[in-house]
């Protein structure tokens, strides 16, 4: 059992989007935040990061809010059985990717939906509370620790975050992925001329 969440700060709320009235205002504020944090960082977060409007969902989204303000928020998605995520990711990412991350999903509880934790994001001035942490908290304590996090190597702010809410990398789970950039867009491509290293994160102790 997931020991709860510490929050220092009571100004500070944590929810899922659909447990709140105004669900549908909270995503749209929250879609914001996510780009434009984006907009503030170099190539490599963009990579793992990058969301559409449409990926945003009151079922699927966690936010810190302080008074009607959003302040930081993630996503939290089923990832389907193992083979499925490897059929998603392998045309996208690589083999490596994806079999690393088909091989973890299979060490979950097999009883429960292994989720996959992303798109991280926190308004910069609120950064330095312990709220990526609580998030991440959060995530492993709505899924039974069930949770996974992709995290590139150049990220030290989200692998800290992480390591703080008590997640650890999995062991082997390096892995390279290619991108180009088309028109101003980061873009998968497993022949493209960039690439980043991430790393696999879940919680310790599941």
């Amino acid at each position: 059992k997931m020991t709860p969440i510490p929050n220092n700060d009571l100004s500070i709320v944590f929810r899922r989007a659909c447990a709140l009235d105004n669900a549908q205002e909270i995503i749209d504020a929250a879609f914001k935040l996510h780009r434009a944090t984006l907009a503030s960082l170099p190539l490599f977060p963009v990579l793992i990061w990058m969301k559409e409007r449409g990926d945003f969902r009151p079922d699927n989204c966690l936010i810190a809010m302080t008074g009607e303000r959003v302040v930081g928020c993630a996503l939290l998605n089923p990832a389907g059985t193992p083979d499925e995520l490897y059929a998603k990711i392998a045309p996208r990412l690589g083999d490596d990717a994806a079999r690393k991350t088909r091989d973890l999903c299979r060490t979950f509880n097999a009883a429960a939906s292994a989720h996959e934790l992303g798109a991280i994001c926190v308004d910069p001035a609120y950064r330095g509370r312990g709220i990526a942490r609580r998030l991440y908290q959060m995530a492993a304590q709505q899924t039974d620790g069930n949770v996974f996090a992709v995290i590139a190597e150049e990220n030290p702010a989200s692998r800290s975050a992480a390591r703080n809410a008590g997640y650890a990398v999995v062991p082997d789970s390096l892995h390279a992925v290619r991108f180009k950039v088309e028109d101003g867009r980061v873009v998968p491509d497993l022949s493209g001329p960039h690439i980043v290293r991430a790393e696999l994160f879940r919680p310790e102790g599941i």
